[in-house]
């Protein structure tokens, strides 16, 4: 079984457009902790002023780097930028017939995540016997920083989160389709990185349900020996975790009770086995006036038998 990833930088209220570098010359290794070929990264950034700039590094060892710095940013805009890596299945055999195993993520096509899924590339992990999934992964958020914001009232963010895509199997009507992001946040630079949280998403108006790896989260379990997220900078660390249908559901009925009105006409599904995983994003996200940087090797997400 295959992926298809991409990384993928945009910065909401930013008209000025942007230009791509690649090969990218510069030592990223002090944000990242990674060295990599100039040709094995990219930089994006404003064609108007150097900053704010985001970089990422795909090596040839299977390891995703990416470093963001929005200094410059307007604040009083709020603009919320953005790097991901993002992937969906390709070359797997059906919904109904996933090979128990991981989820390879580091091949280097360009993803369509805008489509709906499609029969064979949108995994069941919660029916036929399949209890959910479990992610593993090693990473390192070497550098971080914020700048004094502008207004307090909107205090700074530099986080970085795995998010899993839920979505109702290929051949939902359209109307009754459904998408929820399944984030599990692990490095949010001096904020709170134990309390669940359910939002909608700003642009998709999806549903968000988010439970950092805290060992108290009701949205995931920590397995033996992973570390848990992170409101500090850190070197290489080992997370992992497991998402049953019970967490699942949980999360569905927090989002439904949080937000009664904006699901008022519609069906959200309340079951685990009505939706299928189609992809994740690993996400690197801040405020104006921050920035970070991360390394990701060894992620594998993988079906939890019966």
């Amino acid at each position: 079984m295959t992926g298809v990833t991409a990384s993928v930088a945009w910065q909401r209220g930013d008209t000025g457009g942007a230009m791509l570098t690649t090969p990218f010359t510069q030592d990223l290794s002090l944000w990242t902790g990674q060295r990599a070929a100039a040709v094995e990264q990219a930089m994006v950034q404003s064609v108007v002023k150097r900053e704010p700039w985001t970089a990422v590094q795909f090596t040839s060892d299977g390891i995703w780097g990416a470093a963001l710095n929005t200094t410059g940013a307007d604040q009083t805009a709020e603009h919320l930028t953005t790097t991901t890596l993002e992937a969906v299945w390709q070359g797997v055999r059906s919904q109904n017939h996933a090979p128990r195993g991981y989820m390879d993520a580091h091949t280097r096509l360009v993803a369509a995540l805008s489509q709906s899924p499609s029969a064979g590339t949108c995994v069941d992990a919660f029916g036929n016997g399949r209890r959910g999934f479990a992610v593993e992964l090693e990473m390192a958020a070497p550098f971080a920083f914020h700048e004094p914001r502008v207004l307090p009232s909107k205090p700074a963010a530099i986080y970085v989160s795995l998010s899993v895509y839920l979505h109702t199997p290929p051949g939902t009507p359209g109307k009754q389709a459904q998408f929820i992001w399944y984030s599990t946040p692990l490095f949010d630079l001096e904020r709170d990185v134990e309390q669940d949280h359910v939002f909608i998403d700003i642009f998709s108006r999806k549903l968000i349900i988010s439970g950092p790896v805290s060992g108290r989260s009701r949205y995931n379990t920590p397995t033996a020996g992973s570390s848990l997220a992170r409101n500090a900078t850190f070197g290489l660390l080992r997370f992992s975790y497991e998402v049953t249908a019970a967490h699942v559901e949980q999360g569905i009925r927090d989002g439904l009770a949080r937000f009664p009105s904006h699901f008022e006409n519609q069906s959200l599904p309340l079951n685990a086995s009505s939706y299928c995983v189609p992809g994740y994003s690993i996400e690197l996200e801040a405020t104006p006036g921050a920035g970070a940087g991360i390394s990701v090797r060894g992620l594998n997400i993988s079906i939890l038998g019966s």
